[in-house]
């Protein structure tokens, strides 16, 4: 299945069929990534069409370093190249999990962005999985 003109994976495809949302733990992610996010992140399909787009058309505007955007940015800059990404997940915090496609089109690594502790810094996007299978794998647990 394509949205916005990017494949998903396949076990993103399952995962989204077989429930209509996941909800992400912040402890887990915190204990499993290393990465500490103020809120749980929600994945639906809704996140991947909507908030693609919103980030889609915050790239290129005053805000856009804010959280992070940046056309052309490389894969491993901390930053997300929002026409080269899926969001999956927001949480009311404004932090991110995204699949992007920059490095690996057919395969896209699984990326979250957060916020730092300094005021007015930039949110910045860390690689937390390879591959959304990497990512299910790690986050839930070998099957």
């Amino acid at each position: 299945m394509k949205i916005h003109g990017l494949s998903l994976p396949a076990a993103l495809d399952q995962a989204l069929e077989s429930k209509s949302l996941i909800e992400l733990d912040r402890d887990r992610m915190l204990r499993v990534f290393g990465v500490k996010i103020g809120l749980n992140l929600t994945l639906s399909r809704h996140a991947l069409e909507t908030e693609t787009i919103a980030l889609r058309k915050l790239q290129g505007t005053k805000f856009a370093p804010n959280y992070g955007l940046e056309a052309g940015s490389a894969s491993e800059s901390g930053k997300l190249d929002a026409d080269y990404c899926l969001c999956l997940a927001v949480n009311r915090d404004e932090e991110g999990l995204c699949l992007d496609y920059r490095a690996t089109p057919e395969s896209p690594s699984v990326v979250i962005g957060i916020g730092t502790e300094q005021p007015n810094e930039p949110m910045v996007w860390i690689r937390v999985a390879d591959t959304f299978s990497q990512f299910l794998e790690n986050y839930i647990g070998p099957s």
